[in-house]
């Protein structure tokens, strides 16, 4: 009778240990899953930055095209202040390039920040692929122990192997 109490014991301990690498393994996922829900989140703030850059990007070259177009139709009618036009147009095309430049580069910084983002949202899915595996690991090595634990034991331990059985499933 003292055997089966001290095997119990030991049984009751392995469980423990086991159930805490369990739940440390789960509680890993779930902190992986939760940046990688926000790496999402960035992800998509990024992408929503690169198209309101794209779109500035848009309206600067319309904008210089219809400037350009104005000056044209400008030199045509006013002959006599073509000089002064033509000056103000270049000056508002180099301010407007300037823009554009500043918008490609903020375009190609939003564009290596999504590059990242993406990056890091890589190693957190490989981070999860691997907290499943270490959990499926552990939930093999835990049907182990209870094999081994049930055949020395089995009569006296089938109710306790059938409430851990249930604990883990």
């Amino acid at each position: 009778m003292v055997d089966n109490d001290v095997g119990m014991t030991e049984a009751q301990k392995d469980k423990a240990k086991l159930q805490t690498a369990l739940d440390t393994a789960q509680q890993a996922k779930a902190e992986l899953e939760a940046q990688l829900t926000e790496a999402q989140k960035d992800k998509a703030k990024l992408q929503a930055q690169l198209t309101e850059a794209q779109k500035d990007k848009a309206k600067l070259q319309d904008t210089l095209e219809a400037q350009l177009t104005e000056t044209e139709k400008d030199k045509a009618k006013l002959q006599d202040t073509l000089e002064a036009q033509l000056t103000e147009a270049q000056k508002d095309k180099a301010k407007l390039q300037t823009a554009l430049d500043t918008a490609q580069q903020a375009k190609a910084e939003l564009e290596a920040q999504l590059t990242e983002a993406q990056k890091e949202k890589a190693k957190l899915q490989a981070q999860m692929t691997q907290a499943q595996k270490d959990k499926a690991k552990l939930q093999e090595e835990l049907r182990e122990k209870l094999q081994d634990t049930e055949k020395e034991r089995q009569e006296k331990l089938q109710e306790k192997f059938h409430e851990l059985n249930d604990l883990l499933n």
